[in-house]
């Protein structure tokens, strides 16, 4: 995988999310090209399969669809609560019908939510590539049994 990108991503959030104490539209956008960002370099890996499945302080990536499409993206999921990252600062704290689909309805995080997000988002993306890569290379020998078998 793209180690090296994932590397520069993480140490520039840690430099932008630290310096945010509020909701800003700069961080918003910051954390939306964040998220675009991790899914279209699992999307090219096809890795998105194995990362749904990691979770860090309730942080995941999930696919948020209604019956017209959807969209993979950072979400805050807990035994409570299961909301999106807005897209934009008026998205904030909102919950809204996905396409217009009643039968879609999803919440966007609240102020608190997008700032904790902020303050794991690097933890979360350091803990996703140590958990790929723990699961490569596990594939990996698992693989190799089989080869020295045959």
């Amino acid at each position: 995988m793209e180690s090296k990108m994932f590397k520069e991503i993480v140490s520039s959030l840690e430099k932008v999310c630290q310096e945010h104490k509020r909701v800003t539209s700069t961080l918003i956008e910051n954390l939306d090209s964040i998220s675009n960002g991790i899914v279209d370099i699992l999307q090219g890996n096809d890795a998105l399969k194995f990362a749904k499945k990691f979770f860090y302080k309730g942080i995941r990536i999930a696919y948020v669809s209604s019956r017209l499409g959807g969209f993979w993206r950072i979400v805050l999921d807990d035994d409570d609560r299961f909301s999106v990252l807005p897209f934009s600062y008026g998205d904030v704290g909102t919950q809204q019908y996905l396409h217009g689909d009643f039968g879609s309805r999803i919440s966007y995080m609240s102020r608190e939510e997008v700032l904790y997000i902020s303050r794991n988002i690097a933890d979360y993306i350091k803990g996703l590539v140590e958990y790929l890569k723990n699961l490569t290379e596990d594939t990996e020998k698992e693989l190799l049994k089989y080869a020295n078998q045959a």
